[in-house]
């Protein structure tokens, strides 16, 4: 394996001296590095392709190959080689920085540079030295970068800042004013999203002090700088119009972004364009990992919210001057942001915010109710979507992150409302207009009516068949989530609107499979639309059924969906249905009736049905059929339930027919014992007649016996040893039936024992 890694590197490394004399692209050769990993070799035999990197670096012909292969090599190379390199690898990248390249090749150079110091944050030894040789030279570049390499210069310093914040220190306050000065000249989207996210690590820069305190400090006090600068540029946005400014805590302190002209549209752009820098700039700092512990400021966060909620678009409806018309049209991006600053501060928070749940909650539904479309057209985006899109993602992460203590049931009705309007299918509607004709007064003619037909076919329309989807997706994630959550604390109503929303329109769209109605064009619409039926069967109220039975033709219509994301979905629902009608095993939850129990036995054959049932089913485990604990089985009870540990329903069924059976023989049994039992007690009737005449001649004969017994204890009064005989002797009971007691006679004894056994003989028993 070796040996072929070395013939291929030593092939494609001709090749590439070749591709470097006609400068052709090596997108192939890098293509291969990747796929086979060929430079995981020793250093020995990378000695040849490290030189030619090292000497297209150096030339600004193929400084560009150069940067290629050495991306490739970086990702692929061992340790050693890495460690024995790096540092040279580093002084060329920064002079090919420095260098007046076109911005591509700038960029990639700032990429590759960027990989190694993630790398070299990984081990400790090389660490040290690169923060101490070449930290300061790269920062240094940085800050005189030129306008057109600021995207690479701000990814650079990224790297920078997040992986040697200590060596970074004394840089700290000449990157604050780079970082500001590219807020107030750059208006591109994603330099300002880079450049916001490097002002987010500035409070992490030089030595933490005691505890992290100087860390702390420095985070509270720029947090309060950007909470401070928002409040400021509302009060000049909202200027004139909002009221009760003096409930808002505003800090005293703020960022300094520079003068704003008061001319119009300049004033009000630039402001809107501040605030979007500074919401980004918090978003960050909140949701970014911080080496310190710090409080998180959600009071007036959340007041940077609201206040930026409180003014919409009906309110500046009646404002017709440039300023007010400005403002209106740039609302649903400022509330946008401010969205932004709230889904972080949820995330950060958590279960934190709970206490403050009815004011999310009714932020988010007074956005939901002021940009609802009155008149929807056909094919056409809605006003103010994407922020009502926007409005619904910020529902699904506040109920997902604190479930059911979010409150929001109280406005459920409300939001189920709005949610169910955002999720139907779009129609066309032809109108039909009455025109009266009259005629002159002269001819007293009746007057004539015509209809005329306004609008237009359906094909002949401009239509954008993903036309709202975006608010469809989001509002369906939201009533998943919400059923998921609160399902079980919904109102009934509420579960019968939804399934009287759901389950028609999900016919509608399998009807016209051939040609999607809008927006649910979009397969992830439909996906999600499947969801949500999933999550209302699995989470259903106690007093309204799920819609199993519709879910199952549902979902088994869905397995014929063209996009097989959406067929794979259905599929794995249709399991989660059959699982919950056809269980694997009998659910032991569910309680017993008496049609489920066995027939009560009898003491007599109790003991015979048992051991019946026993050699049917050996291998049972007894339970008890009442839900008692097992223990030992008293006389009288009723015969236990029995249930095999791995046998089905249907086994089970089979088990009770086979006890009836056994209690039906037993039952037959007993009928035959019953007259058996008849004539016995005829014959007993018999013999108890004759046994009462029996019963005098014994008690004549008893008292006979007794006499001579007391005859017989006044006689061993005299003689001591008979009565001895006496004391170990017993008068033997006296039994009703007929039966005979013989007794032996001693052989040896005196004549007082020959006395005692004249008197025994004497008794009734013994005749």
């Amino acid at each position: 394996m070796a040996a072929s890694s070395k013939r291929m590197l030593s092939t494609l490394l001709s090749d590439l001296n070749d591709t470097a004399s006609s400068k052709r692209p090596i997108a192939h050769t890098v293509a291969i590095f990747d796929a086979h990993q060929t430079l995981r070799t020793q250093p020995s035999s990378l000695a040849d392709f490290i030189g030619f990197i090292h000497t297209s670096l150096h030339s600004s012909e193929s400084r560009l190959a150069g940067i290629g292969l050495l991306h490739t090599l970086v990702s692929q190379c061992t340790t050693a080689v890495f460690t024995q390199h790096c540092s040279t690898w580093i002084r060329l990248l920064l002079n090919g920085l420095q260098s007046h390249d076109p911005p591509d090749i700038i960029q990639s150079a700032a990429e590759v540079l960027s990989e190694i110091l993630e790398y070299v944050a990984g081990v400790s030894e090389l660490s040290r030295e690169i923060a101490s040789c070449h930290i300061g030279n790269i920062i240094t570049w940085v800050i005189s970068s030129k306008p057109l390499n600021y995207l690479a210069a701000v990814q650079v310093l990224k790297s920078c800042f997040q992986y040697f914040p200590a060596p970074c220190g004394p840089f700290k306050s000449k990157a604050e004013k780079f970082l500001l000065h590219i807020f107030q000249e750059t208006h591109h989207p994603s330099i300002l999203k880079a450049s916001c996210q490097v002002f987010a690590l500035l409070p992490g820069l030089g030595g933490a002090g005691s505890n992290g305190i100087k860390h702390t400090e420095s985070w509270i006090t720029q947090c309060n700088n950007i909470i401070g600068t928002l409040h400021n540029i509302l009060s000049q946005l909202y200027q004139d119009i909002e009221t009760g400014i003096e409930m808002y805590n505003v800090p005293e302190t703020s960022v300094p972004l520079g003068e704003v002209l008061d001319i119009e549209p300049q004033r009000t752009f630039l402001l809107a364009s501040q605030f979007q820098i500074m919401t980004m700039c918090l978003k960050y700092q909140i949701s970014q990992s911080f080496s310190s512990v710090v409080q998180m400021p959600v009071e007036s966060i959340l007041s940077i919210v609201c206040r930026t909620l409180s003014i919409n678009c009906k309110i500046l409806a009646n404002k017709t001057t440039t300023e007010f018309v400005l403002l209106s049209g740039l609302l649903p991006s400022l509330h946008i942001d401010a969205f932004n600053v709230l889904e972080s501060h949820i995330k950060c928070c958590s279960s934190h915010l709970i206490v403050h749940g009815l004011v999310i909650n009714k932020a988010i539904l007074q956005t939901l109710s002021w940009t609802n479309a009155e008149q929807p057209c056909y094919g056409q985006q809605h006003p103010y979507s994407s922020l009502r899109s926007f409005c619904y993602d910020v529902l699904t992460t506040w109920l997902s992150t604190v479930g059911a203590a979010s409150g929001i049931d109280v406005h459920a009705d409300k939001l189920i409302e709005f949610i169910l309007q955002d999720i139907q299918l779009h129609q066309d509607d032809t109108k039909l207009e009455v025109a009266n004709i009259t005629e002159s007064r002269k001819k007293k003619k009746k007057k004539k009516t015509s209809f005329e037909i306004s609008g237009q076919i359906v094909g002949q329309q401009k239509i954008y068949q993903l036309a709202n989807s975006e608010v469809t997706l989001a509002a369906l994630k939201g009533l998943t989530v919400l059923i998921q959550v609160k399902g079980t604390s919904l109102k009934p109503t509420l579960h019968r609107d939804i399934h009287t929303a759901i389950v028609p329109l999900l016919l509608d769209i399998q009807q016209n499979m051939h040609k999607l109605p809008i927006p649910y064009s979009c397969a992830k619409c439909r996906q999600q639309l499947y969801r949500v039926i999933l999550s209302c069967m699995l989470s259903p109220h106690p007093r309204w059924p799920p819609p199993l039975h519709y879910a199952i033709r549902v979902f088994s219509c869905g397995l014929q969906d063209p996009n097989i994301e959406v067929s794979s979905f259905c599929r794995e629902a249709q399991l989660v249905c059959n699982s919950i009608i056809h269980p694997r095993v009998p659910s032991l939850c569910l309680p017993l009736t008496l049609a489920d129990l066995p027939p009560v036995q009898s003491d007599t054959t109790s003991n015979q049905v048992h051991k019946n049932t026993e050699q049917v089913v050996p291998s049972m485990v007894t339970l008890s059929a009442m839900g008692d604990m097992p223990g030992k089985k008293g006389e009288g009870d009723p015969e236990p339930l029995l249930v095999h540990e791995d046998v089905t329903h249907a086994e089970v069924q089979n088990e009770y027919q086979k006890t009836e059976e056994a209690s039906l023989v037993t039952m037959a049994i007993e009928a035959e014992a019953s007259d058996d039992d008849k004539e016995d007690k005829d014959v007993k009737d018999e013999d108890s007649s004759n046994c009462e005449e029996e019963e005098e001649e014994v008690e004549e004969n008893t008292n006979k016996a007794t006499k001579r017994k007391h005859n017989a204890e006044e006689y061993v009064k005299d003689e001591p040893d008979a009565k001895k005989v006496m004391d170990s002797y017993k008068i033997p009971a006296i039994s009703c039936e007929k039966e005979e007691l013989h007794m032996e006679d001693e052989k040896d004894g005196s004549d007082t024992e020959a006395m005692l056994a004249t008197f025994v003989d004497a008794s009734p028993d013994s005749e």
